[in-house]
């Protein structure tokens, strides 16, 4: 997002200038909404917690945008109440591979994601029968998207998960750990969204400034011309 604010002027009349800059600030919630957000929250789980092989395999391949990945942990019952998570993964007999059960609501860019670097419940209530798991999308996995007046650009969805099949191998961090993974990877993600706001606050504040000054430039230009007509 900060990158996308880096203005690069080159010699060229004022209003293309001005036009560009526009138009540089106007796609940048589009961009960084449908584009970024899955990916800045959702790969770092897959690089600090993933296992080698997992990391060689997915990491080149969101960098990439061959794939879309984002990140599934709030649920319609449990919200932001990360230690109750409701969606159960259990491992099979042979324990090679995880059946996953459950929903998760609110999803930015679940509609598009190839994989979900998921929250699930693998052991006891409570945040120490938590595990971190890359679902990949495939057989039961249904994608639906929400509306919302926040940007349909972001694919906001619920992600339904209906006896999922997932190798142990895709396991994020140690099993029933993940709790500590999810509160590691919310640091980095409360300080992406305070860049944002701050680059929305700084382009409601351009904009608010450049109307003002029209307003006035007008207001001044029909006094000198003689076109002003005072309010009675």
């Amino acid at each position: 997002t900060c990158a996308q604010h880096t203005h690069t002027y080159t010699h060229t009349p004022h209003n293309q200038n001005a036009h560009t800059h526009k138009h540089t600030h106007t796609r940048t919630c589009s961009l960084s909404d449908g584009l970024a957000c899955g990916l800045i929250i959702g790969l770092p789980p897959v690089i600090k917690f993933g296992s080698k092989e997992l990391q060689k395999r997915i990491v080149p391949q969101c960098l990439s945008g061959e794939k879309r990945i984002c990140l599934a942990i709030t649920e319609p019952q449990a919200g932001s109440d990360v230690a109750n998570v409701q969606c159960r993964a259990v491992k099979s007999p042979c324990g090679k591979y995880y059946t996953v059960t459950g929903t998760k609501k609110w999803i930015t860019n679940g509609c598009q994601s190839d994989y979900f670097s998921c929250a699930v419940r693998t052991g006891k209530k409570g945040l120490k029968g938590v595990s971190l798991l890359l679902i990949e999308r495939g057989e039961g996995v249904t994608t639906k998207k929400i509306p919302t007046g926040y940007s349909s650009c972001a694919g906001t969805s619920l992600v339904i998960f209906e006896n999922v099949r997932v190798p142990v191998a895709n396991l994020l961090g140690p099993e029933n750990g993940g709790f500590k993974c999810i509160m590691h990877n919310f640091n980095h993600e409360r300080w992406y969204i305070s860049v944002v706001c701050c680059s929305c606050a700084r382009r409601s504040l351009e904009e608010v400034t450049t109307q003002r000054n029209q307003t006035l430039l007008f207001f001044f230009s029909s006094i000198f011309l003689g076109t002003h007509t005072p309010n009675r």
